[in-house]
């Protein structure tokens, strides 16, 4: 790597050579040529991916090996500490790259403040794209047929994005280990006064999305109780209270009407032992709050579901709306 290479692309992988293969081929074919590659291999089995990372590719990359599984969160950091350059590409191991997809992120990066991250236009066979949806208070995607077009997301999507290393040095907390964690990203640019913005000539095309089809019980428990960790780090204590009724209420729908109801309540008792850790997380978080709650939830959906199931939501709606209809005003 030369000393003015400006991006690294920093890929986390786990058993992913064969995933990690086709991704690496789509960068190769990238216009923009000023970048090198991390590739951050956790809970080594075999030597499968180190020697993917020692053919010739036509760029450098810096292989980072770790015989403990950090999780998606902690290997993107790990990843990220070791990158020397002032732009950082953040990229799933299942990606494949349009030519133009890295031109186009750190041109719009370079046009916008430093505290701007920028979102790849990720598409998934059979999930809605970011101009489709909008984040909302309760954790969920919604679907808005008539959605402001702003540029405007609430987090990035977590499988490719970029940004100024110097202003997010540890994007994710590891203990994340993977879910919500690009939500808690999208919260804290936000908190410190930064924004995230979906670059959509930035094309991007998942094609395995595995982790979620092999680790189904981790899957919801950790979108349960690292959901739960962005309410009690992000909002401010007064909100957070206002909000604990309308927030119990969507765990008993969950819980009562949602699948794997055992690692749901595994989720919920590990919130119980790790109380230290998050308030110690969330002094950390706060320290760095420069906008109030309110300029925060400006970019959230306050509704709770979509309208596909239309009696059931159109309850859960009321209910929802009648609820944050007393506490909105005091956001």
């Amino acid at each position: 790597m030369n000393n003015e290479t400006l991006v690294s692309i920093v890929i986390p992988t786990w058993q992913g050579d064969f995933l990690l293969e086709k991704t690496l081929s789509s960068v190769v074919n990238q216009t923009y040529r000023n970048f090198h590659v991390i590739v951050v291999d956790n809970g080594v089995i075999d030597t499968k991916t180190k020697v993917l990372c020692e053919k010739k590719w036509g760029f450098s990359i810096q292989y980072l090996s770790f015989k403990r599984q950090l999780g998606y969160a902690g290997a993107v950091n790990m990843g990220v500490r070791s990158a020397t350059t002032p732009l950082v590409l953040v990229m799933n191991n299942d990606n494949l790259m349009h030519e133009e997809c890295l031109q186009k992120l750190v041109s719009r990066a370079l046009s916008e403040t430093d505290k701007t991250i920028i979102s790849a236009n990720v598409h998934r066979p059979d999930f809605l794209s970011p101009e489709e949806y909008s984040y909302s208070i309760w954790g969920r995607h919604i679907k808005e047929d008539k959605r402001n077009k702003s540029d405007q997301i609430f987090h990035p999507d977590g499988s490719a994005f970029l940004f100024h290393r110097e202003k997010y040095l540890e994007p994710y907390i590891s203990h994340y280990f993977i879910y919500q964690e690009d939500v808690y990203l999208g919260f804290l640019a936000l908190l410190i006064g930064g924004k995230t913005l979906i670059e959509k000539s930035a094309k991007v095309a998942t094609f395995d999305g595995g982790s979620t089809k092999r680790i189904r019980y981790k899957t919801a428990y950790y979108t349960e109780r690292n959901r739960i960790w962005n309410y009690f780090l992000f909002l401010t204590w007064k909100n957070f209270l206002f909000l604990s009724p309308a927030l119990f209420i969507d765990l008993l729908i969950k819980f009562i009407f949602g699948r794997h109801r055992m690692a749901k309540i595994h989720s919920y008792g590990s919130i119980v032992f790790d109380l230290p850790k998050i308030l110690k997380w969330r002094s950390f978080v706060q320290k760095k709050r420069l906008v109030s709650d309110s300029e925060i939830f400006e970019q959230l959906s306050f509704q709770y579901m979509d309208s596909n199931k239309a009696i059931q939501n159109m309850i859960l709606n009321g209910l929802f709306y009648g609820l944050t209809y007393f506490v909105r005003p005091r956001l």
